[in-house]
């Protein structure tokens, strides 16, 4: 019966990423691990060891399958919105060159929000769980580079900020860009209502395109759009341009490279290939 439950209630990361965090947790269970002394040979008890791997680390692999969550929906809807667009606008006789824009997108507008949510709130799981590794308490991932200033391992130290540094221009939309500028996730979060975008439907020749723009994401046809082109038809004439979740997902890549890098940095993870034995190697060694 439990099973039958789950085929509703669950939700997985993809399976590579299922086996990372495996990896991650079980490799590290028995305390073996070297880099990790200084967290259980000291007066603490360990106290900062489990503050990792139990307080703090299964919540970010929570919060990261939310995420995953979260973007399939909005691929799901932006890809659909697309597609029944397309079915009925060439049937409006639409002006060559000419662009129709607008409907209500209060689902798409949701997930958005809850994946902005999400992200934000894992990004700052994993600060608490990297400050954990330093023996010392932050309040997010915007205080972490600071929080960890000075503290020793230094090499470990300097390759995490490092990884910050680089992260933060990519991840403007949940951590901001230190300008003191309001974030979208700070503006749904705290102050107003923030869309996805609005709805683009074009028709340019004999070729009708459909595609997200503007919201708090900013997405133009710019630089700021990382789009995804689906054709619906054989004839390549209808295609949906799939604009939002393709930023999305590239946010969501980068904080994860970050969490995952910085996780190996502190010799809590291994390479997929270390010491010659592959990931699934590994675990069965265990």
């Amino acid at each position: 019966m439990i099973w039958l439950i789950e085929q509703v209630a669950d939700f997985k990361q993809p399976r590579d990423k299922h086996i990372r965090w495996n990896q991650l947790v079980f490799l590290n269970l028995r305390k073996e691990n070297p880099q990790l002394s200084h967290l259980t040979e000291n007066s603490s008890g360990g106290r900062d060891y489990y503050r990792i791997f139990s307080d703090t680390i299964p919540h970010v692999r929570q919060g990261l399958t939310a995420c995953y969550y979260h973007l399939e929906n909005v691929e799901n809807l932006e890809r659909k919105i697309g597609e029944i667009a397309l079915e009925h606008l060439p049937k409006l006789s639409m002006p060559k060159n000419s662009t129709i824009a607008g409907g209500d997108t209060n689902r798409l507008d949701a997930e958005y929000h809850a994946f902005l949510f999400g992200l934000r709130r894992t990004l700052d799981y994993f600060a608490n769980s990297a400050a954990a590794y330093f023996r010392v308490s932050t309040w997010g991932i915007t205080n972490l580079e600071k929080a960890i200033a000075g503290k020793d391992p230094a090499p470990v130290r300097d390759r995490i900020s490092g990884r910050i540094r680089k992260a933060k221009p990519e991840l403007t939309s949940v951590i901001g860009d230190g300008t003191g500028r309001k974030t979208p996730r700070d503006k749904a979060a705290h102050r107003e209502f923030v869309s996805a975008g609005v709805i683009n439907m074009m028709r340019v020749g004999d070729n009708y395109s459909v595609v997200i723009c503007g919201g708090g994401e900013g997405l133009n046809f710019g630089a700021k759009l990382k789009a995804k082109e689906i054709p619906v038809d054989g004839s390549g004439q209808r295609v949906v341009v799939m604009s939002l979740a393709p930023a999305l997902a590239n946010q969501l890549q980068v904080a994860e490279r970050l969490i995952m890098g910085s996780y190996w940095d502190m010799g809590l993870l291994t390479s997929p290939k270390s010491g010659g034995r592959s990931v699934s190697e590994n675990l069965a060694a265990i």
